[in-house]
């Protein structure tokens, strides 16, 4: 209890009370009731958003927090049999991973034909914006190698954003990144099937949350170059600003409806690039971003 603070029978509490430091009998009850109250009404609160809102995932993500058991990542295969120790499953997941990314072939890259687009133009990095983007950080985030808390970005935004300016325009205009910006921490996570097996886990990177600052920025700024030229198509729903799943499923069904009124068949081709980001060919990525006026340090 604090000093000052009133008790179970309404009395108030000091150093000199005749309960002291200690509280006994009805007190500890009374003082448990007080602490689980909190937590009751939190519960609580979580229940009403699952049935009222229909947002269950925090919900299960209070399930998940309360269970006991951490399994971490289960025995792996290696050839005939199963290794638990960490050292090899980390060795059989980095050789797994490792193997998934593409090996380009750098003699056969194709050009796109027709006139090239205007280059983009440069970024001016402003302080203040850099600062919002560090305020809307949510504290909670996993940080990176760096080991910086986002809470410490977060808490620290318009103070801290005037040096962290300076380091992204140098960065831009040197095209080169710090070298912490450049390493992850890697993280199994498993997505289904047979947990022995190291096919069936996704590697998830934690890159330092300073560098996705300034990917975010670029990344605004190549968007606002795709747009002005009309680069883009427009059946391009995905990573786009009022495209969504739902924009592109809207205009499937409406499709579909429409022949279906008119008594025409209709064939649907569905592709599922497996791994596809894994196996971006990198030297036909800058050879089309150059063609698209994506050039110079950008």
């Amino acid at each position: 209890m604090v000093p000052g603070t009133k008790g179970p029978g309404n009395e108030s509490w000091n150093e000199s009370s005749p309960l002291g430091p200690f509280l006994l009998g009805n007190e500890r009850s009374w003082v448990r009731k007080v602490c689980n109250s909190p937590r009751h009404n939190y519960i609580g609160s979580i229940i009403d958003t699952a049935f009222r809102d229909n947002d269950t995932k925090p919900f299960w993500r209070f399930i998940k927090s309360q269970r006991n058991d951490c399994p971490g990542i289960a025995p792996l295969k290696s050839g005939d049999h199963l290794v638990a120790d960490a050292s090899s499953k980390a060795e059989i997941l980095n050789h797994r991973f490792k193997s998934v990314f593409s090996k380009e072939d750098t003699t056969t890259a194709p050009t796109l034909s027709g006139p090239r687009f205007p280059s983009i133009s440069n970024i001016t990095i402003d302080s203040y914006g850099v600062g919002k983007l560090l305020s809307n950080l949510s504290a909670n985030k996993a940080s990176g190698p760096d080991n910086i808390p986002c809470r410490v970005l977060k808490g620290l935004a318009y103070e801290i954003s005037p040096v962290l300016t300076d380091i992204f325009q140098l960065s831009i205009i040197t095209g080169t990144l710090p070298a912490d910006w450049k390493r992850a921490k890697v993280a199994p996570v498993f997505k289904k099937g047979d947990r022995n097996l190291a096919e069936n886990y996704r590697p998830i990177s934690l890159t330092c949350v300073c560098c996705k600052i300034l990917q975010h920025i670029i990344c605004r700024h190549i968007h606002c170059h795709l747009d002005a030229n009309n680069i883009l198509s427009k059946f391009q729903h995905g990573f786009r600003s009022e495209h969504s799943c739902e924009s592109q499923l809207i205009l499937t069904v409406h499709d579909l409806m429409k022949h279906h009124n008119n008594r025409q068949q209709v064939d649907l081709a569905v592709l599922d690039f497996s791994k596809a980001f894994d196996l971006v060919p990198h030297e036909r990525l800058l050879s089309k971003l150059h063609h698209y006026g994506i050039d110079g340090p950008i």
